[in-house]
């Protein structure tokens, strides 16, 4: 063994420090210290069993390096702390550009599903009025169907009640007499509207002069439909 092994295990030390550190960057060196004091014991142990000692730790108290080294060193970590906060920027600006696009599209989601709820809405109004009206018309034309129907249905009546009292009338004693006074009438009647007509053109009867064959014919013509409902109801009688 060596004749002084405390400085031949300092020598042996700075040597595997030289190394370590060589093989290392400035900044590890520094964060890192641990693994290197652990490095520098492992490789002083196995040399120091030779000289019949044993290396239990091994403490790197401080690390003084030269002016060029920490003007390198002050640069290293100026560089590595804008290196950091340019990684960062990014970083928020990508989480920016994420947050500006997914607001973005919630809010076209959002405006589409009100024009798609609006058009919806537009279309069932639409369709409820367009039914709503139809329903009217239909409404108006059953009323104006029904209120057609009720007129024929009234003048009819009233034509067979004016047909059934003609026929009472002619049935009395004096009823044919009055008849023929008032077709006689009704015949003088027309003759002076046509006369006040201001038309060019009037149709007139040939036989205008004989007025009793006028009447006469318009009684045989009240006779003849006095006549019809009695023989209607004979042939109902018959077929029964």
């Amino acid at each position: 063994g060596a004749k002084q092994p405390l400085v031949a295990a300092v020598l042996q030390a700075q040597a595997v420090m030289r190394s370590a550190v060589g093989s290392m960057e400035l900044d590890a060196i520094f964060h890192n210290r641990d693994h290197l004091n652990e490095e520098i014991r492992g490789a002083l142990e196995q040399h120091a069993e030779t000289w019949g000692l044993r290396v239990t730790r091994y403490e790197i108290t401080d690390i003084v390096p030269d002016a060029a080294i920490a003007r390198a060193m002050d640069l290293q970590a100026a560089a590595e702390r804008e290196r950091r906060q340019q990684v960062k920027a990014a970083e928020a600006e990508k989480e920016s550009t994420i947050l500006v696009s997914e607001a973005q599209k919630a809010r076209d989601v959002n405006e589409s599903e009100g024009v798609r709820t609006r058009m919806e809405n537009e279309a069932a109004g639409n369709a409820k009025r367009i039914m709503l009206e139809a329903e009217a018309e239909r409404e108006r034309l059953i009323m104006e169907a029904e209120g057609r129907a009720q007129a024929i249905m009234k003048e009819a009546e009233a034509n067979a009640k004016a047909v059934r009292v003609m026929g009472d009338m002619l049935q009395s004693p004096n009823g044919r007499s009055a008849l023929e006074a008032r077709l006689a009438e009704r015949y003088f009647h027309s003759l002076q509207e046509l006369g006040n007509s201001q038309s060019t053109v009037v149709f007139m009867p040939s036989n205008l002069s004989d007025i009793p064959q006028l009447v006469a014919q318009g009684t045989a013509v009240w006779d003849t439909l006095r006549r019809a409902p009695s023989k209607g109801v004979e042939e109902s009688k018959q077929t029964d």
